[in-house]
């Protein structure tokens, strides 16, 4: 069995000792190396920013970010735990109302995990087992599909080119093109294969069958076609098919976790990772407190121009909520999950204020031991970023007891300068 080594968000374990700031040593590193096999995942993970593997005279350095998730090597297997977020048994709850999962997520009592190592895995595979299978009960949403073939009878449009090379082959056939309404359409075709790869990364039983068993149903009236992530662009969502938006919501994650858009090569072994950005299950999540808790509407952004070159290209900006009155935005929120404010993310939030007339922004950071609400002011400008702090285990506690009189004061003190200061202060 290969080794484990653990690490939690922000960290660096090295075999020796390190200057790095958040680093530890792990004399166990000294023994561990990488393989020829290995150095593509190690390139993937270092060039998207998931996971830095250095290799040492003595053994190996290993650096984590924001992603958490297991990347397996040949010899040895790393796994980075959530630090800042919490109790590692509010993960699924967190990733359930982050991306709107309410009512397919699976509780951990009724997963049987056979490793723990695979319990992100595990638990977004288990949810998309059953979506997929409310997809089967509801039934599979039906679209025209366009077909050209040579046929018996005439239908549809007379292709008149191979037409006439049918005349000229005496082949007594109509060239046809037509369009059938069919199950075989891309929305479709985005679930099978998010199973056929989701086969692949978990060697929990009861979730492979479970899985083979979907393919199976979903085969017999689906071709299986390779997906790329820009597939899902191209479906609009209607009455017809929106059921379908929260599936491919989890297919496109599963997709993105096990770095599908690098690894389309037969033999690329890309099932050895699987990660989750909680920099943006942390965006997600906030927001969505926003929109359903403050009594103000609140929107997540997207990208709005900022910036025009002489060219004529143009550069966009993106705060991640704002909440309005009216039609005016009242309060501008941008989410860090980090420990601390860093002088780059001051200018941007700067930026943000200056670009939409206001005096003041939030920066919403997760609680931990050290943390401490403050303000910070600039001098000349007189603009102020009020850095306020959620605690997502306490949040999470409320969101299970569906406590939403708790909730509605908790989101509304995030937006209260000094409040917590205040409270402690008068009690």
């Amino acid at each position: 069995m290969n080794d484990l080594v653990e690490i939690s968000e922000y960290r660096t374990l090295s075999p020796t000792y390190d200057k790095t700031e958040e680093s530890q040593i792990d004399a166990n590193l000294k023994n561990l190396k990488l393989t020829d096999k290995d150095q593509e995942l190690k390139n993937y993970l270092k060039q998207r920013n998931i996971l830095k593997i250095t290799e040492l005279k003595q053994g190996i350095q290993i650096s984590s970010t924001s992603y958490i998730g297991i990347a397996q090597f040949s010899e040895f297997s790393v796994m980075v735990m959530p630090k800042l977020l919490m109790n590692p048994n509010n993960l699924p709850k967190l990733i359930e109302y982050a991306y709107e999962l309410d009512d397919v997520i699976i509780p951990q009592s009724e997963i049987k995990f056979e490793s723990t190592k695979n319990l992100l895995v595990e638990i977004i595979l288990a949810s998309f087992i059953k979506k997929c299978q409310q997809l089967l009960r509801q039934g599979l949403v039906k679209s025209y599909v366009t077909h050209q073939d040579n046929i018996p009878y005439l239908r549809g449009k007379l292709l008149l080119q191979q037409q006439f090379l049918n005349a000229m082959h005496k082949k007594l056939q109509f060239a046809c093109e037509y369009d059938e309404l069919e199950y075989n359409n891309l929305e479709n075709q985005i679930v099978l294969f998010t199973l056929e790869k989701s086969y692949l990364i978990t060697n929990n039983v009861s979730i492979k069958k479970e899985i083979r068993k979907l393919i199976h149903q979903f085969s017999g009236f689906v071709d299986k076609v390779s997906i790329q992530l820009s597939d899902f662009n191209k479906i609009s969502y209607t009455r017809l098919n929106q059921h379908y938006e929260k599936t491919h919501q989890l297919c496109s994650l599963i997709l993105r976790s096990i770095g599908i858009g690098d690894f389309y090569k037969p033999k690329t072994p890309f099932v050895n990772s699987f990660f989750i950005d909680m920099n943006k299950v942390f965006e997600s999540f906030v927001a969505r407190l926003f929109r359903e808790f403050y009594p103000l509407s609140s929107k997540q952004q997207k990208g709005e121009k900022a910036w025009e070159f002489e060219d004529g290209k143009t550069a966009q900006i993106r705060t991640d909520i704002l909440t309005y009155r009216g039609n005016k935005v009242d309060s501008i929120i941008d989410t860090k999950y980090k420990k601390y404010v860093s002088e780059a993310d001051r200018f941007q939030i700067g930026f943000y204020i200056h670009e939409y007339g206001k005096k003041a922004g939030f920066a919403i950071l997760p609680k931990h031991a050290e943390s401490k609400d403050h303000q910070i002011k600039s001098i000349k400008q007189g603009i102020t970023i009020n850095v306020n702090h959620i605690d997502i285990d306490k949040t999470i506690t409320l969101l299970k007891n569906n406590d939403y009189l708790e909730l509605k004061k908790l989101i509304v003190k995030l937006l209260i300068p000094y409040y917590w200061l205040f409270i402690n202060s008068s009690s």
